[in-house]
C-alpha cells in the first residue's frame, strides 16, 4: 500500500468538462503495483524482495481524458528495488562431524565451514562456544578450522562440540555446530606387573594344572583406551606349557619329570591390538 510515484498529465482543455478530466491507468501487466485512476498515484500491491525477485520494473502508464475523442498519452515509469540487509547467513550444514587424532601437530586442517548470505554480504566466522581451551583456531574469512596444540589427548577428551557464528556486514548472524571426535593413537606399550615371574610345581602334576598368571599393569603402562588396550599373551611353542591368550594363565599340558628337567625359563609376550609388544 506504500505510494511510490505520482503521475501528472496536463490537459489544455477545461477541467470542468469531460475533455479536461483525466483518468490514469497502468498498461503493463504487473500484479505488484496498482494506480489510483483519479490521482495518478502508483502504489505497491505486494511486498518486493530484492534477493529472490526482480530488482527493476518498467511500467507503461497512461493518462486518458474523458472526452469524445478519448485522447491519451503514455509514459514509462522505471521502478528500481533497493537491497535491504534483511537476511542472516545460513551454513550449508547445521552440524558438521569430523575427527582428529590425538597428539596431531599444530596448524593441521580439521574442517572447513561455509555459510551463504542472500544479501551478498561479506561473512566473518568466529567461535562462540566450545573452544575455551583454545585447541583450535578458525580463519574468519575462509572458515577453515585448524589445530593450535599438540596436547589433544584421547584418554582425557574423546569429543567436543564447537559452536561457530557467521556474521554479515549488517550484524546478522547464523550458527552451526562442529562435532570434533578425538581418535586414539597407540602411545603406550603394554607392561607386565613384574619383570619376571616364578613358581614351583611337583613332578607328575597332571596336564591342565594352573601354574601362575601374568598380568598387565594398566595403571602406568598401556593406558591406551579402546582396542589399543586389548592385550593378548603368547609363549613359544612348548610340549609342556600353554598360556591362555586372554587371561595370561599358564598351565601344564603334561606331567613333568624332575629327573629329566628341574627348571624351565619361558618368555611371555604381551601384544596389544596395534601390535605393540612387551616380553617377560
Amino acid at each position: 500500500g506504500s505510494s511510490l510515484y505520482t503521475a501528472v498529465a496536463l490537459d489544455d482543455d477545461s477541467s470542468d468538462t469531460d475533455d479536461g478530466i483525466t483518468t490514469y491507468e497502468i498498461v503493463s501487466a504487473f500484479t505488484e503495483f496498482f494506480m489510483d485512476t483519479s490521482t495518478g498515484v502508483v502504489y505497491l500491491a505486494e511486498s518486493l524482495d530484492y534477493d529472490t525477485g526482480d530488482t527493476s520494473f518498467e511500467l507503461e502508464i497512461r493518462a486518458v481524458d474523458n472526452g469524445a475523442g478519448a485522447v491519451s498519452v503514455t509514459a514509462t515509469l522505471t521502478i528500481t528495488v533497493e537491497n535491504e540487509n534483511d537476511n542472516s547467513p545460513v551454513f550449508d550444514q547445521e552440524v558438521y562431524v569430523t575427527s582428529v587424532t590425538e597428539n596431531t601437530a599444530e596448524n593441521v586442517l580439521v574442517e572447513t565451514v561455509a555459510a551463504t548470505d542472500l544479501d551478498g554480504d561479506t561473512i566473518a566466522y568466529a567461535f562462540t562456544a566450545g573452544n575455551e581451551n583454545g585447541y583450535f583456531s578458525i580463519d574468519s574469512a575462509t572458515g577453515e578450522i585448524d589445530t593450535t596444540t599438540t596436547t589433544l589427548d584421547y584418554e582425557t577428551l574423546t569429543e567436543l562440540t564447537l559452536t561457530i557464528s557467521a556474521t554479515d556486514t549488517g550484524g546478522n548472524k547464523g550458527y552451526c555446530d562442529v562435532v570434533v571426535q578425538i581418535d586414539a593413537e597407540d602411545e603406550y606399550d603394554p607392561a607386565f606387573t613384574a619383570t619376571s615371574y616364578s613358581t614351583d610345581v611337583y613332578e607328575n602334576e597332571p596336564g591342565g594344572t594352573s601354574l601362575l598368571q601374568v598380568a598387565i599393569d594398566f595403571s602406568g603402562s598401556d593406558v591406551d583406551d579402546g582396542a589399543d588396550s586389548d592385550v593378548s599373551f603368547s609363549i613359544p611353542t612348548s610340549s609342556y606349557f600353554y598360556i591362555d591368550s586372554l587371561t595370561g594363565v599358564l598351565t601344564l599340558t603334561q606331567a613333568l619329570d624332575y629327573e629329566t628337567d628341574t627348571s624351565f625359563t619361558l618368555t611371555v609376550t604381551a601384544t596389544d591390538d596395534s601390535d605393540s609388544t612387551k616380553t617377560a
